[in-house]
């Protein structure tokens, strides 16, 4: 008799040993009655102080009852969540991103599987999908909590600056659960990491998100942080790379060059030369585009004399403008220069520009004043124009 107690008690032992988190069989692990128990066994991890430990005692819970409600339920999830989230950002105050991404991941890695859900025979499968003891609704649970870990793995990444794994993980994030702050983030990321054409297509994005937003908002204000940190290098880089990108001939690509180029304005009015460590190809265009604003200006207020000579430089620095070659040519026949005007209205008409046609009436209508009402001739001025535009 002695003995079969003592072999019974063994027994109890052998099972509350192993089965420390166990379930009781039959009981769906969703059910009310062991989100109570899984609840009494988080109250006793909850009394270790030490953050770190605490984390490692709920991530060996979960190990053991990866199916539990505690990081879903309404009324527990905040509390478990957040003392776990407490873990990671002590490894953010000493600055130890690695830790701190390998605890969010040992929690993600830890979280069950739809597969592993849909195949528990416990679970009831008839609950609505709004009870909280149901598949459904544990699993929309469990995706809401990956995205709240996969935002604090992002959050890692960033603070640390780790710009190509927080793009990783915004990408993560955004597929799962479209938001405007993600994509904005995203678009800020692409920048940083150099990728243009995804930048792009995340402004692509917001402005349709956000109608009259301007082309390339975030682009033009990193360019403007490169120029207040005088590197003029990145800016005028980063500039290229974007108008390269964009559709030409556009109004709003127009809108987003003038805006750029205006933040290198000033360099360009200080000095002749190209700045220190900038593409002389890429500043070279920037000047153009720099001069052919002023000229615009200049042109607007009906101040020939002075868009004439700003039209001059762009030419000089792109010979391909044939706007700016029109331009020349109007500002001198307005400035009774009609002879001057032949040339320039010559080069914008074979160039094939915007402005073309236009500049083919124009020519046409002075070239005929000065030789008795014909056209005898034109075509040796047309094949004069192309030859010294290397056409």
């Amino acid at each position: 008799m002695t003995r079969r107690i003592v072999s019974l008690t063994m027994g109890v032992l052998l099972v509350c040993a192993v089965g420390g988190f166990a379930l009781q069989s039959g009981v769906s692990p969703l059910s009310n009655f062991q989100l109570r128990n899984d609840y009494k066994k988080y109250e006793e991890i909850r009394k270790e102080a030490d953050v770190q430990k605490q984390a490692e005692l709920l991530l060996a819970f979960l190990k053991e009852r990866p199916i539990n409600r505690l990081l879903t339920d309404a009324d527990y999830k905040d509390y478990v969540f957040g003392g776990y989230q407490g873990a990671i950002q002590a490894h953010w105050q000493t600055k130890d991103w690695d830790k701190a991404v390998a605890l969010a991941e040992s929690l993600l890695a830890a979280l069950p599987t739809d597969d592993a859900i849909d195949n528990d025979n416990d679970i009831p499968p008839d609950l609505p999908a709004e009870d909280p003891a149901s598949a459904p609704f544990y699993k929309k649970g469990l995706a809401e909590l990956r995205q709240k870990v996969n935002s604090l793995v992002f959050t890692t990444y960033y603070t640390a600056e780790n710009w190509p794994k927080a793009t990783e993980v915004a990408e993560k994030l955004y597929a799962a659960a479209p938001s405007a702050p993600v994509l904005n983030a995203l678009a800020d990321l692409y920048l940083k990491v150099g990728d243009v054409e995804k930048y792009l297509d995340a402004d692509k994005k917001i402005r349709a998100e956000n109608a009259g937003t301007p082309v390339g908002v975030l682009a033009l204000q990193t360019m403007n942080a490169y120029v207040q940190k005088q590197d003029l290098p990145a800016a005028v880089g980063l500039y290229a790379k974007v108008v390269d990108k964009l559709d030409k001939d556009t109004q709003e690509t127009k809108v987003f060059q003038a805006t750029a180029v205006s933040l290198f304005t000033p360099t360009v009015t200080a000095s002749e030369g190209t700045p220190a460590g900038v593409d002389e190809a890429q500043w070279k265009h920037v000047r153009a585009l720099s001069y052919e604003l002023t000229a615009q200006g200049a042109y607007a207020q009906k101040d020939y004399p002075n868009a004439l000579a700003a039209f001059d430089k762009v030419v000089a620095l792109d010979p391909s403008n044939g706007d700016a070659w029109y331009y020349i040519g109007f500002c001198k026949w307005q400035m009774k220069d009609p002879d001057g005007a032949i040339e320039p209205f010559a080069k914008s008409t074979v160039l094939g520009k915007a402005t073309a046609e236009r500049a083919k009436g124009y020519l046409e209508q002075i070239y005929k004043t000065r030789h008795n009402d014909t056209l005898d001739g034109l075509d040796e001025v047309l094949a004069k124009a192309k030859a010294d535009l290397g056409l």
